[in-house]
């Protein structure tokens, strides 16, 4: 028979892979509010690879500024006198592509360059991917009518490749010149659009599960995508495309619609769903499935947040996002493991 410390020292060696396969298996995740600097809300949209931010400061009539943050402190970067503005992505040298406001509502592009805030159309327009080259991705209104995606490389404004309808909105781009979006199609100029991936100026459609429409909102330096897609049965699923396959990472259970909005270098996604009753949750990958990212926070921190969206994602595995904290206005988060 086993001897008595073999058995004991057996007992500890299960208990200690039980606590680590536990902690595997539900890994807690640690949340910082990046506060408001005086505003009623605010909301994060991106992260870079050393955890700095990019979002929105607004009041209740979504009145606001941009802001970043750089080491923890969050700075103002403005709305060029116009009625508010936020930053949509930001690279590693602190650059940040954006949207903001005229006070008759009006989005244009902007790009900050880590100092100044330049608007860099006139027309309507958007700011929403940027790599670490500076080029920067969006949509704008042309002269023909229609609104396209472009990209902004020093000054000139470019079409993006697309899949030859009507509409069409570049959301991402990686430093290989790579850029997602949507786009709707030569075949049906005026109907649903279509998730793309362009490379080299040649888009290419990546599908849906069935139903009408997708999109694609990010992609990572190894060129997988990720994004929603409809379904046969009316429903809207996260998906991971890699290596030219769509993977279906559907919804949290019950719920209707799933979008995954962030994709980092792991291909670890985290983005937003809604459950049965319709409430808003932020969620992450884990597995090739969806889970609720407020869950893994500690018990004290889900004691006081409600996560609505994550946003960004880093190579480290830091989150942006939104939230409700403390049952009232909502903060922008960053979350660490």
């Amino acid at each position: 028979m086993p001897s008595r410390h073999l058995r004991a020292a057996s007992r500890l060696l299960f208990a200690a892979l039980a606590a680590s396969s536990a902690a595997y298996a539900a890994p807690s995740y640690r949340i910082v509010d990046l506060g408001t600097l005086g505003y009623t809300e605010s909301e994060g949209r991106a992260i870079n690879a050393s955890g700095d931010v990019a979002g929105l400061l607004h009041d209740v009539a979504y009145n606001g500024h941009a802001f970043v943050t750089v080491a923890g402190q969050m700075t103002d970067i403005g709305s060029l006198g116009g009625r508010g503005a936020e930053g949509r992505a930001i690279n590693d040298a602190g650059q940040v592509a954006g949207t903001r406001h005229d006070i008759d509502g009006l989005g244009t592009a902007f790009y900050y360059d880590g100092t100044q805030m330049t608007q860099i159309m006139t027309v309507q327009s958007s700011g929403l991917g940027l790599n670490s080259a500076g080029v920067m991705v969006g949509g704008f209104a042309t002269i023909m009518g229609g609104y396209k995606a472009y990209q902004y490389v020093v000054g000139n404004t470019n079409f993006v490749g697309d899949l030859g309808g009507r509409n069409s909105e570049a959301l991402g781009i990686n430093d290989s010149g790579v850029i997602v979006g949507w786009s709707q199609t030569a075949a049906a100029p005026d109907g649903a659009a279509h998730a793309f991936l362009t490379r080299s100026g040649q888009a290419a459609d990546l599908g849906t599960f069935g139903g009408a429409s997708s999109s694609a909102h990010s992609l990572n330096a190894a060129g997988q995508v990720t994004g929603c897609a409809d379904a046969a049965d009316g429903t809207r699923h996260a998906f991971r495309y890699s290596a030219g396959q769509m993977q279906d990472l559907g919804t949290l259970a019950g719920g209707h619609t799933a979008c995954g909005l962030s994709i980092n270098g792991r291909g670890r996604i985290v983005g937003l769903a809604d459950d049965a009753s319709g409430a808003w949750h932020a969620v992450i990958s884990t597995g090739g499935h969806l889970r609720d990212l407020g869950a893994l926070l500690s018990a004290r921190d889900r004691k006081h947040w409600k996560l609505l969206d994550a946003d960004g994602i880093n190579a480290k595995g830091q989150i942006t996002g939104t939230g409700i904290l403390d049952g009232g206005f909502v903060h922008a988060f960053l979350i660490s493991r």
